[in-house]
């Protein structure tokens, strides 16, 4: 495991999200990005030469394999998000991947058993945004009043869908944030909020 000083991480993925996490966690003060896997060899080359301490793999098992990890980025394509988190949980490996956390809720819910006691966390980063906080602090303290009606609407360009249509409906990868804003804002009634978590 890392030393007191950095965390050892593991990249799984190198789409065009992979390489942005792989340049915020090669440049993120007390982590190691310690190991990269894709199945493009010339996608893996290229960021080891940039980050000359991580080791490349093209299997995400012999990654795991061969690198005492401390967390795991999953930000492959999104078919392999919940096997490769079943597999790291199972490990006890702290992981975060990229949204879908799975493409059934059969496979949603295994993930999410599986994290009993391992932290776990899905890419919805719109929980970090000022807007966003300062409206759930709105809400919290009553500013708004009582909320009695939400509407969500999202609007996905047609490039979008070269390069996720083909692997996971807008609904996984877009509106998904916005079901995810309404649950943790606190907006919706009690009932409502149980029946969706």
């Amino acid at each position: 495991m890392g030393s007191s000083e950095h965390v050892l991480v593991g990249l799984a993925g190198l789409g065009r999200f992979g390489k942005l996490h792989a340049a915020v966690l090669g440049e993120m003060a007390g982590v190691e990005l310690a190991a990269i896997c894709d199945p493009q060899p010339d996608e893996v080359a290229a960021i080891v030469a940039r980050y000359p301490g991580a080791r490349g793999f093209a299997d995400f098992e012999e990654m795991l394999d061969n690198v005492d990890l401390d967390a795991v980025f999953i930000v492959s394509p999104e078919p392999f998000h919940a096997e490769q988190a079943l597999t790291t949980l199972s490990r006890g490996i702290p992981t975060f991947t990229e949204k879908p956390l799975a493409m059934t809720s059969t496979e949603g819910e295994r993930v999410a058993t599986a994290a009993a006691g391992v932290p776990l966390q899905v890419g919805l980063i719109l929980r970090f945004d000022t807007q966003h906080a300062l409206l759930k602090s709105e809400i919290a303290r009553g500013a708004l009043g009582q909320v009695v009606s939400l509407r969500a609407k999202r609007n996905t360009s047609k490039a979008w869908f070269p390069d996720y249509g083909d692997r996971a409906h807008t609904i996984y990868e877009t509106t998904i944030h916005d079901i995810d804003l309404l649950l943790w804002s606190g907006a919706l009634p009690p009932l409502l909020r149980s029946r969706w978590r």
